[in-house]
């Protein structure tokens, strides 16, 4: 079943939540309509979205399944597989490697986040690190190494071959909530969550020390657009554009390199559809941008 809404020129926009209207999934391309159609986890909520190897991935909110669907309409969902006890708060992939990434969200007395390895070819899975200090949030850098913020001002980033790397963010940077490479070594860092905290996407050098560009809160360039709960990142294939899910204000953001305003993707206030977002990705292979959705917001 698929709606179809009128013409609208963009980059190509893809849409993952649970709507009252029954679509999970809206897809908008460049010069052509929007459409709607629903992708089927069971009525659970999307918190991570991978695609690899043609195929798109989705985990759910406190369940051990693994969606696997087609990567073009109608999305038909191919087949599921569980990873036991995974409980994921996100996924990422990587091409490299032909791999998947979701991190388990444990309390601390159960020894706190854990990263999985997963084989999605055979079902097959490993623990691939330990990462008890770091938030629910991933990324894979230019060097395939898995990357994960902490709740200090930290990126860390790991691979099996040279283990773990730290990087200290500045310390304006309080409570980073996702971060991502770009091919040119800098990186992009999403903070704030709370009340009372600056809001802001940055961008730094490669060593993530130094500040380059900021947006949000308080700053110029932003006008009226201030964030609230930046909550997840992406990136287009060729480094121009990075993009913001603005949790919240239930919009999804897009600036250029500088962190200048460009376009606002997705928001409420034009659609009805629009819920809160929560994970993106970029598609290289079919220039479009992954938004995964909340029906409601999380308190």
């Amino acid at each position: 079943m698929f709606l179809r809404l009128g013409q609208f020129v963009c980059l190509v926009t893809v849409v993952l939540f649970h709507s009252a209207s029954g679509y999970n999934l809206a897809v908008t391309c460049t010069g052509s309509s929007v459409e709607f159609a629903n992708l089927n986890t069971d009525g659970n909520e999307v918190i991570g979205i991978a695609v690899l190897c043609g195929r798109l991935y989705a985990v759910c909110v406190s369940n051990e399944t693994v969606y696997v669907f087609e990567d073009h309409t109608p999305y038909t969902r191919l087949e599921t597989f569980t990873v036991p006890g995974m409980l994921p708060g996100d996924l990422t992939a990587d091409e490299q490697r032909k791999r998947l990434y979701a991190i388990a969200w444990l309390p601390a007395n159960e020894g706190g986040s854990r990263v999985w390895e997963i084989d999605p070819s055979t079902h097959s899975y490993v623990y691939y690190v330990n990462a008890t200090h770091w938030t629910g949030t991933l990324s894979v850098t230019r060097d395939d190494k898995i990357c994960g913020v902490s709740g200090d001002p930290r990126i860390n980033m790991y691979d099996s071959t040279s283990g773990l790397t730290s990087l200290l963010l500045p310390a304006t940077i309080v409570d980073p909530q996702h971060a991502i490479q770009t091919k040119y070594g800098t990186f992009y860092v999403s903070q704030g969550w709370k009340t009372g905290q600056p809001h802001r996407i940055s961008k730094l050098d490669s060593s993530a020390s130094t500040i380059l560009n900021q947006f949000g809160s308080s700053l110029p360039g932003n006008g009226t657009l201030d964030l609230n709960w930046p909550h997840h990142l992406a990136i287009d294939r060729k480094n121009v554009y990075v993009y913001a899910a603005d949790y919240w204000n239930r919009r999804v953001l897009k600036l250029n390199s500088l962190l200048t305003l460009h376009q606002t993707i997705l928001s409420a206030a034009d659609s009805p559809y629009v819920g809160w977002p929560q994970r993106l990705l970029y598609h290289p292979k079919r220039s479009c941008l992954y938004t995964a959705m909340a029906e409601q917001s999380m308190n």
